[in-house]
C-alpha cells in the first residue's frame, strides 16, 4: 500500500473524525448538564433528559430521510449530467427539492 496515498485518504477523513468526536463530547456534556441542573426543576432530572432524547431522535428521523433522498438522487443526475440531458437534470432536481 502506498503511503502517500494512505496519507491523503487520512487527511481528507480527519475533518469528519474531529466532527464525529466533537459531536460525542458536546452530547455526553449536555446530558451531564442535563442530570445535574434538571434536578432542580419541579420534574426531576429524568424528563428533561427523555425530552432530549426524544427530540434527538426525531430530528434524526427528519435528517436520515433527506439524506436518503439525496443520495438516491445522485445516481440519476449524475447519469443525465453525464449524458448531456440538462434538461433532465433540471426535471429531475426540480422533483428533488419538490420531494424534500
Amino acid at each position: 500500500m502506498d503511503v502517500a496515498i494512505v496519507a491523503k485518504l487520512v487527511s481528507l477523513e480527519m475533518s469528519s473524525f474531529f466532527t464525529q468526536i466533537a459531536m460525542t463530547v458536546v452530547i455526553g456534556i449536555q446530558n451531564n448538564l442535563l442530570v445535574k441542573y434538571g434536578a432542580a426543576s419541579k420534574y426531576g432530572s429524568d424528563i428533561p433528559l427523555a425530552a432530549l432524547g426524544i427530540t434527538m431522535k426525531t430530528s434524526q428521523l427528519i435528517t436520515s430521510i433527506a439524506m436518503g433522498i439525496a443520495t438516491g438522487v445522485q445516481p440519476i443526475l449524475g447519469y443525465h449530467y453525464g449524458n448531456g440531458q440538462f434538461g433532465r437534470v433540471k426535471k429531475t432536481n426540480f422533483i428533488h427539492y419538490k420531494e424534500e
